[in-house]
């Protein structure tokens, strides 16, 4: 395969790791006990990290740089809330800011987030997930 540029090439980058996100974020429905939806979503993100770790941080540096790399992006992130929205609706509809509650939600289940656990904080990823329950579970009590 041949790119005329580099900015081909990074379009190319950022669209083939939607494909494999795409291919490992499924809706979660949001009935059933809060532990088993909480765990299915956990699973996925935690399946998601392996797979941004390698191209995330190079993708940030030239979402500034690229519209299209910049709009992939955006309808992952957009995914990702959505995922969240739907599979904690009971919780969120019942927290005294379901907005910000979500806000909230969608960074804790960020990949950023696990990036800080994992790399900076040096934690296993059982561990890491185990963090993110705690703190997920803790918001939707509230």
């Amino acid at each position: 395969m041949h790119f005329a540029d580099l900015d081909e090439l990074r379009q190319e980058a950022a669209a083939e790791q939607a494909r494999r996100i795409d291919a490992l974020l499924e809706p979660v429905a949001p009935d059933g006990p809060l532990e088993v939806r909480l765990t299915e979503v956990l699973r996925q993100r935690e399946a998601l990290f392996d797979v941004q770790a390698g191209i995330r941080s190079a993708e940030l540096v030239h979402v500034a740089r690229s519209a299209e790399v910049a709009a992939l992006v955006q309808e992952r992130r957009s995914g990702f809330r959505l995922q969240a929205a739907t599979a904690f609706a009971p919780e969120l509809a019942s927290h005294e800011d379901p907005e910000g509650a979500l806000d909230l939600l969608e960074a804790l289940l960020d990949w950023s987030f696990r990036r800080q656990l994992v790399m900076r904080q040096q934690l296993d990823q059982r561990r890491a997930t185990a963090v993110v329950r705690s703190a997920v579970l803790a918001l939707l009590a509230g």
